[in-house]
């Protein structure tokens, strides 16, 4: 993993068969679909799964030309008794693969595994499905080094990346959905998979049964526009969280001054590391900008465990130790590794930059500390990927009565409980459980597993008893590495 690619992806911020092969348990060993079954495993996982390859379009405007692999693993029922409509996983991103999901299944969804064949389908550029990652030696980027490397990773690619985007993923799952002969889905989106969870519900409404979206990023909302104010809450709530604490409070009495003090330094060029790398212990050195070093604030937030050193990291850097902060930083605190830069670039270059622009982003992330840092990454990259017109219906607010099941972490960074609400108002049968306590995505934390499982089966949203969730909490911070605090407490 070079240090160029974990920083880009560190900023980051997912159409034939009649019967169900599960409604007979297994599928009849003389179809084609049969021959296409192989036994496999997915990390997190101990039991076998099933997994298939298959050819798709690589644009589904010319089905007969270029095809390209579309990877698809099934988790059959643990249970005896089972059900006959999937529960199909859409992962976050945009880039990662949901066949990479293994130890979220094994937290989150096992309740409903034990009726429900699981469907994990890698969505195209990720993953086992024509994956699309970016490779370059290096370290972190320096001026006009982003460019340069996108245009490589680019040059890279054996197929026309413009068809890599959102809406082809949408005819990839109706693919999937008539293959196996499923008459509708159970959609689990995560970030920013709760945007193709709306994308699929937009285009083919009748074979949607329910929907979990977990960390929601409505289809007409701008990530550009509400990112910056997403990440402002964020960092309001840990300094209102320290302030309230008294040993956070005696240690670091001046929070939001030291994060202003290291963002006009990272301004003015002021801020110079040269040490070991505090990931691979190579021999690193290079200056750290404003935009990076809003990042490295910013990707702390995302999980409740990373936010609780947040406050010692911040101290450090302002004494002159930013081991903390750029272990965060280049280690892409464990996500950079699951993103797919290329199939990222695809749908951000597609649906987002092009939709915005520069001064309107300045205007609506003025008074943040996060200020426009994303869009300029982002629309920097964009240059040299090319991207087809954003299919446009999908910037539509979803308005439907789908069952819909609702979920924000109170802490969340990029898709915080507003844009829950946001979306909420478009549902009808629908309902939105904020979590205490917690960061980006919820489904795996407490009873939630218990909660879903209980809603896929019912269906009735507005029933559920989220009592057991009421008394979740963050943890109070460490005042050093060596805090022995426990990760998360009940009231």
């Amino acid at each position: 993993m070079t240090r160029v690619t974990t920083y880009l992806k560190t900023i980051g911020a997912s159409i034939l068969a009649s019967t169900s092969i599960f409604a007979q348990q297994m599928p009849d060993q003389s179809s084609e679909l049969a021959k296409k079954a192989e036994d496999c495993y997915i990390s997190g996982i101990k039991k076998k799964a099933t997994c298939y390859t298959f050819q798709v379009p690589l644009d589904y405007q010319e089905p007969s030309g270029v095809q390209i692999d579309l990877h698809v693993t099934i988790l059959k029922p643990t249970g005896s008794l089972t059900k006959q409509d999937p529960f199909f996983i859409y992962a976050g991103g945009p880039g990662q693969a949901a066949g990479e999901y293994g130890n979220l299944v094994k937290l989150a969804f096992h309740k409903i595994n034990e009726e429900r064949p699981i469907i994990l389908m890698d969505q195209r550029g990720t993953g086992k499905s024509s994956p699309m990652r970016c490779r370059m030696e290096g370290y972190l980027p320096e001026e006009g080094a982003t460019e340069e490397f996108i245009k490589k990773c680019f040059e890279e690619q054996p197929n026309d990346v413009r068809h890599f985007d959102s809406l082809s993923v949408v005819h990839d799952t109706e693919f999937v959905r008539k293959e196996f002969g499923f008459e509708a889905l159970n959609f689990w989106g995560g970030s920013f998979g709760t945007r193709l969870s709306a994308y699929y519900a937009l285009t083919y409404p009748d074979k949607v049964r329910s929907m979990i979206l977990d960390g929601v990023l409505p289809p007409d909302q701008s990530l550009f526009y509400t990112a910056p104010f997403s990440a402002e809450r964020a960092i309001n709530k840990l300094i209102e969280k320290c302030q309230a604490e008294k040993e956070c409070n005696m240690s670091f009495p001046s929070l939001r001054e030291d994060i202003q003090i290291l963002l006009d330094r990272a301004k003015k060029g002021e801020v110079l590391f040269k040490g070991p790398d505090p990931v691979t212990a190579e021999p690193i050195e290079f200056s750290l900008s404003r935009d990076m070093m809003v990042e490295a604030i910013r990707s702390n937030l995302y999980a409740a465990e990373t936010t609780q050193y947040l406050p010692v990291m911040i101290k450090n850097a302002v004494d002159g130790d930013f081991n903390g902060l750029l272990a965060a930083l280049l280690n892409g605190t464990g996500v950079s590794d699951s993103m797919y830069l290329g199939s990222t670039l695809s749908i951000l270059c597609s649906e987002e930059v092009p939709t915005v622009t520069a001064e309107s982003v300045k205007q609506h992330s003025a008074g943040t500390f996060a200020e426009d840092s994303y869009y300029t990454y982002w629309s920097t990259a964009c240059k040299n990927w090319q991207a087809k017109p954003f299919h446009q219906p999908f910037k539509n607010p979803l308005k439907t009565d789908i069952p819909t099941l609702v979920l924000s972490g109170d802490l969340d960074p990029v898709t915080p409980p507003t844009l829950g609400d946001i979306l909420m108002k478009g549902l009808s049968n629908a309902r939105h459980i904020i979590v205490k306590g917690t960061g980006h995505n919820t489904s795996h934390i407490g009873c939630m597993p218990s909660l879903m499982a209980e809603f896929v089966n019912d269906l009735k949203p507005r029933e559920l008893d989220s009592g057991c969730l009421r008394d979740y909490k963050a943890a109070p911070a460490f005042t050093a590495f060596s805090g022995t605090t426990k990760k998360q407490t009940k009231e």
